[in-house]
């Protein structure tokens, strides 16, 4: 017997450990979570440690990072947190926070972990940073990155990027299938900000619905670069879906079509997370 769901349901944590429901590029990551005891810095690797590394400080970009040389710890497999450069002698921008409860024997208190759910290494090259900057983004004058670093309003514009995936599986046919639509709303200094979303849902029997979402976005606060925001509006998908009603915060995917019998299943989620774009 098939069941088809179609209620809103947010999606729990996969994973015993942790779950970055919004893994973000590098400058969001630094700018829209401030941490005292976040630091970002040119490093050079001096010797390589188990999931970590020994670093000398070259620059400080940004926090209060006094230390010459330093323990960079990266993820060992279960702790979320962001990829590193482990190549002895390789320099590159590290992004950090001080560690204040130590996992495992080798770190200590006072040493430096990779920024948690966010892309916490950048390769130079040249005068070039070089990684997931920002979203469209993955190379600037390291000048530039410097500057965006001191005065973020100048150099960076909010946006909303809201997406929808549709995944789709049978086993009996050995058929995997996995889509993603995007809209990229730009934004102003006005709160809110309409817009449209068209995407498809494959159901648990293979067929392809056309979709349509129409809301708006409710910025909680206009002024902040990454503020949070509330999206409201409808989805329709004649044939599965009449009307349904989503209002949801940003960050966190609302699962709005489920169904599965013994060999197939499906689902579509939609999801926004605030962001920035260069100007």
């Amino acid at each position: 017997m098939r069941t088809l769901v179609t209620a809103l349901m947010f999606i729990p944590s996969l994973g015993w450990a942790c779950s970055c429901a919004d893994f973000q590029s590098t400058l969001k990551g630094i700018l829209s979570r401030p941490n005292a005891e976040r630091a970002v810095a040119i490093v050079q690797n001096t010797k390589s440690l188990s999931h970590g590394v020994r670093a000398k400080v070259v620059q400080v970009l940004y926090g209060n990072l006094v230390e010459a040389e330093i323990n960079i710890w990266g993820d060992p497999g279960m702790l979320c947190r962001g990829p590193l450069n482990s190549g002895v002698d390789k320099t590159w921008i590290a992004v950090v926070n001080k560690i204040t409860d130590a996992y495992g024997e080798e770190e200590g208190v006072g040493d430096f972990e990779t920024g948690s759910c966010m892309n916490s290494l950048l390769n130079i090259e040249g005068e070039s940073v070089v990684g997931q900057i920002m979203a469209g983004t993955t190379k600037m004058k390291l000048q530039d990155f410097k500057a965006a670093l001191k005065s973020p309003q100048d150099y960076l514009a909010p946006q909303i990027i809201c997406r929808v995936d549709t995944l789709f599986h049978n086993q009996d046919d050995h058929v995997d299938f996995s889509k993603r639509f995007e809209k990229e709303v730009a934004l102003q200094n006005n709160a809110n900000a309409n817009f449209k979303l068209d995407f498809f849902v494959r159901s648990d029997e293979g067929k392809d619905y056309p979709g349509h979402f129409e809301g708006v976005l409710v910025r909680e606060n206009p002024e902040q670069l990454f503020s949070p925001a509330k999206v409201k509006g409808e989805i329709r998908v004649p044939g599965l879906i009449s009307s349904q009603i989503i209002e949801q915060n940003t960050g966190w995917p609302v699962r709005f079509y489920n169904a599965y019998d013994a060999s197939s299943f499906a689902s579509s989620t939609m999801a926004c997370v605030s962001d920035a774009k260069l100007k």
